[in-house]
């Protein structure tokens, strides 16, 4: 049996704190401050020995929960306002629903070190097709592929991964805005209104999923108060974030595995999941605050076409 990762009670807590917006963070801060400062500030009746103790843990419990428990909410808030701030900074984009040509991409480099997750979304991860479309062969978009694989942008990938459970009896419903900023997935069993299971889709390339992303997965099931958790990839994972995600019931399913199980589904059904994902363009962005059609903006960043109304940027990035 695996044992579960050594983390702190306090680093939990704040990692699920930081998934509140800041200022919500900041409100807990000061009602936890208040409540606990309450305690502290009893006073014992004295009348007899069993009321003199449990007052006493009262005032051991609030004096020690006035400072730590407002600097818990305090951390978690300055971690969500960067997180907030990251994202103006460089947002990637959603797809766009217009038609436009394919393109492929490589598949991704398991040897990139998963800390530089921690400046890379769910979006950032495109390829800069302005300079290959002209000598790379045109993409089999006819049978299922590493290669179409990873040319999926985000977008159509969460499509693909919304339509395979729903193959499977589920119902899903997409949050538009994930613990992480990204898409999440919510999977109702049929007939209930509660989901059943979070699932997490990133379309990463050359970025290896680390277990960052998977406490920021567990922390969106807390949240939702939901006991089993799906992250899906087209990249790879981490050792230790596959010994994370065992401890907390967290399925991993990574680019080689979402193939087999889609060839282990129906022949019309996969199919379907083909025509699916191929319909149109399947690989530009597009801005994820109006939908609208990215456009390049030089040589360097993709731009939304609704500028300087909309100001969302993404990098553009060699293959």
């Amino acid at each position: 049996m695996r044992r579960k990762p050594k983390t702190s009670f306090l680093e939990d807590a704040i990692t699920v704190a930081a998934m509140l917006p800041w200022w919500a963070c900041l409100l807990l801060a000061a009602i936890s401050f208040g409540l606990f400062h309450w305690f502290a500030g009893m006073r014992n009746p004295a009348h007899t020995a069993p009321a003199v103790v449990s007052n006493l843990w009262l005032v051991v419990i609030g004096t020690v929960g006035q400072l730590l428990a407002p600097l818990v909410f305090l951390i978690a808030a300055a971690m969500s306002a960067v997180r907030q701030v990251s994202r103006r900074r460089v947002e990637p984009f959603y797809p766009s629903r217009k038609p436009r040509s394919p393109d492929c991409t490589p598949a991704p480099k398991d040897d990139v070190a998963s800390q530089d997750e921690a400046h890379h979304d769910l979006y950032d991860t495109w390829k800069d097709v302005s300079k290959t479309e002209d000598v790379r062969p045109p993409l089999d978009t006819s049978r299922w592929s590493k290669e179409l694989l990873y040319a999926l942008e985000w977008k159509r990938f969460e499509l693909l991964c919304a339509a395979y459970f729903e193959t499977l009896g589920f119902k899903s419903k997409v949050a538009r805005e994930g613990a992480d900023g990204g898409v999440d997935i919510h999977l109702y069993a049929e007939g209930s209104s509660v989901p059943a299971i979070v699932v997490q889709c990133k379309a990463w390339r050359t970025y290896t999923v680390g277990i960052k992303a998977i406490r920021e997965l567990l922390g969106v099931m807390t949240a939702a108060h939901v006991p089993e958790g799906v992250f899906v990839t087209t990249s790879v994972y981490t050792a230790e974030a596959r010994q994370f995600a065992a401890a907390n019931q967290i399925d991993l399913i990574d680019g080689d595995d979402l193939l087999r199980k889609i060839a282990a589904t129906r022949p019309e059904h996969q199919a379907a999941l083909l025509q699916l994902v191929t319909a149109g363009d399947f690989t530009t962005p597009t801005c994820p605050s109006c939908e609208r059609v990215a456009q390049k903006t030089g040589d360097t960043f993709w731009g939304c076409t609704r500028f300087p109304n909309c100001r969302f940027t993404m990098p553009q990035r060699s293959s």
